[in-house]
């Protein structure tokens, strides 16, 4: 999901920045490659600077993106080799944004649409809400962990040319509503409406799990449900054509490289 993308990007710009607490209140931003501009009503990094109306200019060199602020103080840094999602946006634009990290993570985002070569893809009423566990050195491992530990993340509205099918009679775009996933402890639970063709709920539970030394995310999938039908098998079909350099797949398990 192009939210959980966005979420990394802000946590790599934390964990380079080497501060424990970020602050981004009402972020918009829109983007045509290889450029693009937005504002933030308030930003905060660590515990002493701080901008309020909030100008921010982007320009993609190559994989690296050049970022300048400009506000109530100004600045500029660059954002070392950018993951394939953003170098490979043609077009974006991000509305009301929302970040808070401190004792806990906090995330929204009031719409965002994403098109690329590969891809277009529309979130409405994103917000996530993690636990952040402190006794790991490293801001990436603290809130990955806290997330596994306790999580609930929901959206209202998520479509892409690009999702998976999980049923074979589904054909064209898929439309996913309100999305929600929890996780406590490690197990995790979805449910999420689901319109095209056919329509219905799917769920889904299972396990995470996250291997800081190997920067991997491992997803461990006991069960996927179509209404009363049981869809594991065509699940894992698919995540099997899909897999990548950093995407593999054993069922039961599914690996992705956060790296």
């Amino acid at each position: 999901m192009k939210g959980f993308f966005l979420l990394l990007i802000l946590l790599s710009a934390t964990a380079q920045g080497k501060t424990s607490r970020i602050n981004i209140t009402n972020f918009n931003f829109t983007y045509q490659d290889p450029s693009g501009e937005g504002s933030a009503s308030y930003f905060s990094w660590g515990t002493s600077r701080y901008f309020e109306g909030l100008h921010v200019r982007a320009e993609r060199l190559n994989r690296d993106f050049k970022i300048s602020v400009t506000g109530s103080e100004a600045g500029e840094f660059n954002f070392k080799d950018a993951p394939d999602f953003l170098t490979e946006t043609d077009r974006m634009h991000i509305n009301g944004l929302n970040f808070l990290l401190s004792d806990n993570l906090k995330f929204s985002l009031n719409s965002g649409r994403f098109n690329s070569r590969e891809e277009s893809a529309v979130i409405g009423g994103l917000t996530l809400d993690c636990d952040r566990d402190q006794t790991h050195t490293q801001e990436m491992d603290q809130v990955i962990k806290g997330c596994i530990r306790k999580m609930v993340l929901k959206t209202t509205k998520f479509s892409s040319t690009n999702l998976v099918s999980f049923i074979d009679s589904i054909r064209g775009q898929l439309n996913i509503n309100s999305l929600d996933l929890k996780t406590n402890n490690g197990k995790y639970d979805l449910s999420a409406d689901i319109k095209a063709e056919i329509s219905g709920k799917v769920r889904s539970s299972g396990t995470l799990s996250h291997n800081s030394q190997e920067g991997q995310l491992i997803i461990k999938i006991s069960e996927v449900k179509f209404g009363i039908l049981n869809i594991t098998g065509k699940v894992f079909d698919e995540l099997r054509k899909n897999q990548s350099e950093k995407l593999k797949v054993r069922e039961p398990y599914v690996y992705y490289s956060l790296k």
